[in-house]
C-alpha cells in the first residue's frame, strides 16, 4: 500500500491492531520529542503518527498510561488520542540498544533522553502508535482561547466519564487539536474514581490553572 504523506488520511492504519515488538520495530523512526516519563519516536510510514515509548516498570502508579491504553485503546473515546497499535515486551539488550540509537538520531543529547527511559534489562516495556496532534496546547489558530479551553475540558471530562477516571496533568504539553478543532489528550495522569467522576466546571478550572505550567 502507498502512502500519501500530503494528505493526513492518505494513510489510515488497521483499527485495533494488535501488533507486536517486531511490529513496531519495523515503524520505528528517530527521536521526535519527550515528556517526563517517556520518549517519542517518529513513524517511518506517515508524519502523522507518532510512537510513545514507557517503561513501566519506572512509572508511579498513578502515570501509568500504559494500562490505561490496554484497557481503554479500542473504545474510541472522544477527547483521547487515537491509538492504532499496542504492545508490551521486555527490556533486552538489542532493543535498549535499538532505541539508543534511534533516539541519537534525532537530538543533540541521547543520554538524558535514555535516563527518562530509566531502562534495564528485563524491565517490562510498553509502546503505542497514535495519532499525532496538529496542534500542541493552547495555539489553534482559528479557535480563541477560551474556546480551546472549553474544548480540553470536555474532552478530559468525557474520558473520566467514559472511564470512571480523574485525570490530572493537564499542561499545555499534554494534549493539543487537529485541525478541525477537536481537542485531544495525549499525555495525563489518571486515578480510577469509579462514579465520583469530576465534572466539567472543575475540569475547565484545572486546565486554566495547568496551562499556565511550562
Amino acid at each position: 500500500m502507498g502512502f500519501n504523506y500530503d494528505d493526513p488520511d492518505g494513510w489510515t492504519p488497521p483499527a485495533n491492531r494488535q501488533a507486536n515488538y517486531g511490529d513496531f520495530l519495523r515503524w520505528m523512526g528517530q527521536y521526535v520529542a519527550h515528556g517526563d516519563m517517556g520518549v517519542l519516536l517518529a513513524d517511518t510510514r506517515s508524519p502523522y503518527r507518532i510512537i510513545k515509548v514507557v517503561n513501566c516498570a519506572s512509572l508511579p502508579t498513578h502515570c501509568r498510561q500504559a494500562e490505561f491504553f490496554e484497557e481503554h485503546w479500542r473504545e474510541n473515546i472522544e477527547g483521547l488520542v487515537k491509538i492504532y497499535s499496542f504492545t508490551y515486551f521486555t527490556a533486552t539488550k538489542p532493543m535498549m540498544k535499538t532505541l539508543a540509537d534511534k533516539i541519537a538520531q534525532g537530538c543533540e543529547n541521547p543520554l538524558s533522553k535514555l535516563q527518562i527511559l530509566d531502562m534495564e534489562e528485563g524491565n517490562e516495556m510498553s509502546m503505542w502508535l497514535m495519532e499525532q496532534a496538529d496542534y500542541v496546547g493552547l495555539t489553534h489558530p482559528d479557535l480563541s482561547r477560551e474556546e480551546m479551553i472549553d474544548r480540553v475540558a470536555y474532552a478530559a471530562y468525557n474520558i473520566g466519564m467514559r472511564t470512571g477516571s480523574f485525570l490530572t496533568d493537564l499542561y499545555q504539553r499534554n494534549y493539543g487539536f487537529m485541525k478541525d478543532g477537536s481537542a485531544i489528550i495525549f499525555d495525563f495522569c489518571h486515578e480510577f474514581v469509579g462514579q465520583d467522576v469530576q465534572d466539567l466546571a472543575s475540569y475547565k478550572q484545572n486546565v486554566i490553572m495547568d496551562s499556565h505550567v511550562e
